[in-house]
């Protein structure tokens, strides 16, 4: 069906802004209102047109998606084209009388033609929403892979999102197509971080090792002497009173407090024994005094192996960008530096109290984790230094695995989209299967119809179509009939002339001969080798009544209604235009009355400026006055034209006040206007020449607007003491509404 027409810029329609009119898709009939003039051919032509080698600049038909149409559009160029301008006029082929054989074969295939047509659309539709589900799965994965671009798009990482700012579908197929093996995790986002930090600055230099010296640390701290009792001589005869009160370090403590003087113990202020200095000497002097030397040493050498591994650590811990991301080197060397001031008190205390073991703890297991830490850090910096040697390589491997990266984060997001797009497109290709085979047994049925009607058909049922609808209407002055040896052409025939002009028709007879070629050609098809179902039909109709007298509206109206809207051959969709108000409630009456609406929508065209389309109630223009008194109110809106007002207050003038009797208190209004204003008397002559007067109506009014019409019309029946019946014909002022634009 026709969903919407857009008309810009043609004959009376605006050129600055279109005008569309949307249908409602769920009605076939559309019955479209207007005085002549309006617009109303205008949006036939536009249908005719469309689709041929001459379309009308800035106007469109849009259809609905997944099935082709044909347009019939019965208008003047119609006729023109098909009648006016030759003695006879084309053929119309339509099934005559062929054997029953054929006959029944040609109805089994249309039948399953209109079967395979259902079927293909049925699939069509099947086919979009599965795309539609498709293009939706898409569309969530793909939102979901944006994150890709929003957290590293203004990043480091920056360079590779550089073409997808706008493209979220670009991003998440270039995500999706990144091949990833089995198992494979890539390099973390941090890790590519670093190595484009190590690539950023273009002058950086290779950067040099790092390493701590721990040797001598394990020879001092497990040398014997820690855990030996170091004590005097025995050679002493103190020895015995030393050993027994365990105290040979406060011994040698107090040494320095005896001098070569002293006759008195320092400590109990006790007189000495004669030799005491000699046998102390003897008791602290030898292996003791070495024991004593070696402990000192030791701990002196240890301090220093401390001192310069602190220097040396706090020189990497200070320096090195690498040792201070690695927080496992400065825990490590924490502890170890703890462990090792431990060790140096207990071999200082160990010197105090010779005597007592001291308790070392090796330093093997933390200077294993400092080493262990420091080569990562020594890795760390092989990378680097490879990395900024092969600038470009890397860069274009921090881009792979970029990709890689992302394409393992998003793992999650394309299996299910993987997984709902097998599955779509598994019914796709079914359903794109089902309807190849449709189309090409349609193709198949088509070709065989071809052949059939080409053995059989003849143009026989067209006459008699057109003949019969003449004799219905008591029509019985002429017939048609074939010309010989024009092939399908028709031609005129009265009784006792072989062959007439159909110049000697009147223009109401034509008219209806035209229109009933129409409506063959619809029922059928002016070519012998072409078939078009006629839910394939769209049908246009503008003023099918033209010099025709009211006697065959009726008859015009029933087969549009009974035929093409209701009957077996029914088109798809049928719209008529009309400026007659009697066609038109006809029409509404035999298309169900105040039902009408349920398979019918209505249109009013009216112009203004330019010509304008709005959808209106069935009811909205109930007679030919009330047309009248919806000009003066369109005038009043904006929407009429001001050349349309001054006819359109006559004839409601004329039609008031002759059937009021009140002609006489019209006139008497008149003068009395035209009395106190001189320039309104050329619209009061006007307004007192009824329609059937003279000849000749006069029309110079002035430079009168709008505004002076309407002020004027309304002092008419405000004088005639009617006012009443103007504030009940006019209402309050409406602003007019367009048609609703249907969505591109």
């Amino acid at each position: 069906m026709i969903r919407n027409i857009t008309i810009q810029g043609y004959k009376s329609f605006s050129r600055d802004q279109a005008t569309r009119v949307a249908f409602d898709g769920t009605k076939q009939a559309a019955l479209f209102y207007g005085l002549n003039g309006a617009g109303k051919s205008a949006i036939g032509q536009v249908v005719q047109r469309h689709g041929t080698a001459d379309p009308i600049a800035n106007c469109s038909v849009a259809f609905t998606a997944g099935t082709a149409y044909e347009c019939f559009v019965y208008n003047e160029a119609f006729v023109e084209a098909n009648f006016r301008n030759t003695a006879g006029f084309p053929g119309i082929f339509s099934i005559g009388q062929q054997d029953a054989d054929a006959l029944t074969r040609m109805e089994t295939l249309e039948k399953e033609s209109l079967d395979m047509d259902s079927r293909r659309g049925q699939l069509s539709g099947e086919l979009e929403v599965l795309g539609q589900e498709a293009e939706k799965a898409q569309e969530v994965a793909a939102e979901a892979t944006w994150r890709v671009y929003r957290d590293h798009s203004e990043g480091i990482l920056g360079p590779w999102l550089g073409g997808y700012g706008k493209n979220k579908k670009g991003l998440f197929q270039k995500v999706r197509d990144v091949a990833l093996a089995v198992g494979e995790t890539p390099p973390s986002v941090d890790d590519l971080h670093s190595r484009m930090e190590d690539l950023a600055a273009e002058q950086a230099t290779e950067k040099g090792q790092v390493s701590l010296d721990f040797t001598d640390l394990m020879a001092i701290e497990m040398d014997s002497i820690w855990g030996k009792a170091v004590v005097g001589s025995q050679d002493s005869r103190l020895a015995a009173a030393i050993q027994q009160i365990g105290n040979i370090d406060w011994v040698h403590a107090g040494k320095k407090y005896v001098t070569e003087h002293s006759t008195d113990c320092p400590f109990c202020q006790q007189l000495l024994p004669p030799d005491f200095k000699e046998q102390l000497a003897l008791l602290i002097e030898g292996d003791y005094q070495k024991d004593l030397e070696k402990i000192q040493a030791l701990g002196v050498r240890y301090e220093a192996r401390i001192a310069d591994l602190t220097a040396a650590a706090r020189t990497i811990l200070a320096d090195g960008s690498f040792a201070r991301e690695n927080a496992e080197l400065e825990k490590a060397w924490s502890n170890l530096h703890l462990l090792l001031t431990r060790n140096l008190y207990a071999m200082q205390q160990k010197y105090r109290q010779a005597g007592h073991a001291a308790e070392i703890e090796l330093s093997a297991d933390s200077v294993f984790l400092v080493n262990k830490a420091l080569t990562q850090i020594k890795e760390r910096i092989d990378t680097y230094n490879q990395r900024i040697r092969n600038r470009q390589a890397e860069r274009v491997k921090v881009g792979a695995d970029f990709w890689k990266r992302m394409r393992f984060d998003h793992a999650g997001v394309l299996e299910v989209y993987n997984s709902a797009k097998e599955t779509a497109d598994a019914k796709i290709r079914e359903k794109n299967s089902f309807l190849a085979n449709v189309i090409d047994r349609r193709r198949e049925i088509q070709a065989e119809l071809i052949v059939l009607r080409a053995n059989s058909a003849g143009t026989a049922k067209a006459v008699e179509g057109i003949n019969a609808r003449l004799k219905g209407l008591g029509i019985e002055g002429f017939t048609i009939k074939r010309k010989e040896g024009e092939g399908n052409l028709y031609c005129l025939t009265r009784p006792g002339v072989d062959v007439d002009d159909y110049l000697s028709l009147s223009e109401g007879e034509k008219t209806m001969i035209s229109f009933f070629y129409f409506v063959e050609l619809v029922n059928g098809s002016a070519f012998a080798d072409r078939n078009l179902p006629q839910n394939r039909k769209i049908v246009f109709i503008d003023d099918p009544i033209s010099s025709l007298s009211h006697t065959y509206v009726y008859d015009i109206v029933s087969i549009i209604v009974e035929e093409m809207i209701r009957g077996a051959k029914k088109a798809k969709q049928v719209c008529v235009l009309t400026h007659s108000l009697f066609f038109y409630h006809e029409m509404v009456k035999q298309l169900g009355g105040k039902s009408a609406h349920k398979q019918c929508e209505f249109f009013r065209v009216s112009k203004s400026q330019h010509s304008s389309v709005r959808a209106m109630a069935w009811d909205e223009i109930k007679s030919e006055y009330q047309a009248f008194w919806q000009v003066i109110k369109d005038a009043r809106n904006g929407t009429a034209s001001i050349a349309a007002v001054p006819n359109a207050m006559r004839c409601i003038c004329e039609h008031f006040f002759s059937f009021t009797d009140q002609q006489d208190d019209f006139k008497q209004a008149l003068l009395k206007l035209s009395n106190e204003d001189q320039s309104f008397k050329s619209l009061a002559r006007y307004l007192d020449r009824n329609s059937h007067a003279d000849l000749v109506n006069l029309t110079d009014f002035g430079d009168h607007d709008m505004a002076y019409f309407l002020d004027k019309f309304e002092a008419v029946f405000r004088v005639t003491k009617y006012p009443g019946h103007y504030n009940q014909m006019m209402g309050p002022p409406v602003v007019e509404q367009p048609v609703p634009v249907e969505a591109a």
